[in-house]
C-alpha cells in the first residue's frame, strides 16, 4: 500500500505471502514504483520506477502515467541470464 506521507509517498507495507513485512522509503511526490516478486522464494525479482512533475489536469496526468508504465514494462519480464 503506498500512503503519502509527510516527505512524500512512502511504503507502508508487503503482504499477501503468508507474512507482512514493513520497510520505509521515502520517494519524490509522482514517483510510481512497482516491484515484482517471486512468489515461491519470495525474492524481488524485478523494480520499475517511472517519476514526473504532475499537473493540476487529471486528463494530462493519467496519460504521463499510461506513457510511463509502457516505457517500465518494456523491460519486463527481466532477462533470466
Amino acid at each position: 500500500m503506498m500512503v503519502f506521507g509527510g516527505g512524500g509517498w512512502w511504503w507502508r507495507g508487503f503482504g499477501g505471502f503468508g507474512e507482512a513485512t514493513t520497510t520505509v522509503e521515502t520517494y519524490k511526490v509522482g514517483t510510481l514504483t512497482v516491484d515484482m516478486f517471486d512468489p515461491n522464494s519470495k525474492n524481488l525479482i524485478w523494480r520499475g520506477v517511472a517519476s514526473d512533475t504532475l499537473s493540476g489536469n487529471p486528463d494530462k496526468n493519467t496519460k504521463k502515467l499510461d506513457g510511463e508504465v509502457h516505457k517500465m514494462f518494456q523491460c519486463f519480464p527481466p532477462d533470466s541470464r
